[in-house]
């Protein structure tokens, strides 16, 4: 250990401490600082010697075509633009802007009440917060990236014209309200990511005609698709388990719908107002309806209707009265059994001659599996030296390959 007697060396080193501890008091004061690039503000969000993150916002709201750039430097440090900022562009009048790919986070509002036409957000992002896009009026078309995992309540909210939506795999948490009142959205895709769809994802998409949902689903929460009245037919996965209340209401054009044996539980109102529902096959055991005395899942639907049920079910029959079940008629069924798809083959002359019925499938190890387009059974394959190729069939709605 150094022992310091000299009162000019301990002068010296009380002078050094001092100045590295000025140092290190800058650098972290430089968090949250603001500056101007052009048209844009910038926040800092992270910052070192030469290098750190920040958001950026809107400086210029008369701006009618503004670049964000990935990068950007002030006072000798290089900043990436890693996040577009809270209310960062709300209002603005630019019909698309486009999002680099150093952008990871678009936060809360950032583009709500915008004149925004189009945009695609870049696979870099990651999170969408609440109300992003909200009330975006004139937006027709958005693509979202193949790494977003969240997208926040309300997130697209009011995007009145906007006529069609693909939820990526990638994401996982799609939170409420995300497209209500999105009038003139036709068809949604949502990805396999996602387990429930949370409360009113699609209430008030009055154009919707199209949903794809995953069998990965296994809960729709309340009113998600209430007053959907373009939606004429609708599948659900083979693993739903529960229904919301209210979550068919006014789905005035659903003249049926068919309810997977894994549904458990169907809430208050699930189907009132659905005016022209007069068939509801039912493939599993009484769902519990968790519903008032005096409600039920079927008000304002016609009195023609029927709820089908599996023939010879004991839960059913013991909850049947006069031929009744939530003051509706009764009847039974054979619920088809589940397609299965089927492949055969013949080999002769150096030529493969596949038989099967669904879709077919090729792989060269067994694990990684594409479709053959266009293949009509049945189908010829010309082998080819020690080449191994693997094939298999499968039916659309099936969750595995057969």
């Amino acid at each position: 250990m150094m022992k310091i007697s000299d009162p000019k060396t301990l002068g010296i080193f009380c002078v050094v401490a001092s100045l590295m501890t000025s140092h290190s008091f800058q650098s972290q004061a430089a968090v949250g600082n603001t500056f101007i690039e052009g048209d844009l503000e910038y926040t800092v969000l992270t910052e070192d010697s030469s290098t750190g993150t920040v958001s950026a916002k809107l400086n210029n709201y008369s701006a009618q075509n503004v670049s964000i750039p990935s990068s950007v430097e002030n006072g000798g440090i290089t900043y990436t633009v890693t996040t577009i900022g809270e209310r960062a562009f709300q209002h603005s009048q630019m019909p698309t802007i486009t999002i680099p790919d150093s952008v990871i986070a678009i936060e809360h509002a950032a583009f709500a009440g915008s004149a925004l036409e189009y945009i695609t957000i870049p696979d870099s992002v990651i999170t969408i917060r609440n109300d992003a896009f909200y009330s975006c009026e004139s937006m027709t078309n958005i693509v979202i990236g193949n790494r977003v995992t969240t997208i926040g309540n309300y997130a697209f909210e009011e995007c009145e014209d906007l006529l069609s939506i693909t939820i990526p795999d990638s994401v996982t948490d799609l939170g409420e309200n995300t497209f209500y009142k999105c009038r003139s959205l036709k068809s949604a895709v949502i990805g396999s990511g996602i387990t429930k769809i949370e409360y009113g994802t699609f209430s008030g998409c009055r154009s919707l005609t199209e949903i794809t949902i995953p069998n990965n689903v296994t809960e729709i929460d309340s009113s998600v698709f209430t007053s959907c009245r373009g939606l004429t037919n609708i599948t659900l996965p083979n693993r739903l388990t529960s229904i919301g209340e209210y979550a068919f209401a006014e789905c005035s054009s659903l003249p049926s719908i068919t309810i997977p044996e894994t549904v458990i539980t169907i809430g208050d109102y699930a189907f009132m107002g659905c005016e022209q529902l007069e068939k509801v096959y039912y493939k599993g055991d009484l769902p519990k309806v968790d519903s008032y005395p005096w409600s039920g899942i079927y008000g304002a639907t016609p009195e023609t209707l029927i709820s089908y049920y599996p023939n010879d079910n004991a839960s059913w029959k013991a909850a049947i009265v006069d031929g009744q079940w939530q003051t509706r008629g009764t009847a039974p069924w054979d619920p088809p059994s589940p397609a299965t798809a089927k492949l055969s083959y013949d080999y002769q002359n150096g030529i493969l001659t596949l038989t099967f019925t669904g879709t077919l499938y090729q792989s060269t190890d067994s694990v990684n599996w594409t479709k053959v387009e266009s293949a009509v059974s049945p189908y010829q394959v010309t082998t080819t030296g020690n080449k191994k190729l693997f094939f298999c069939s499968k039916i659309e709605s099936e969750e595995s390959l057969q």
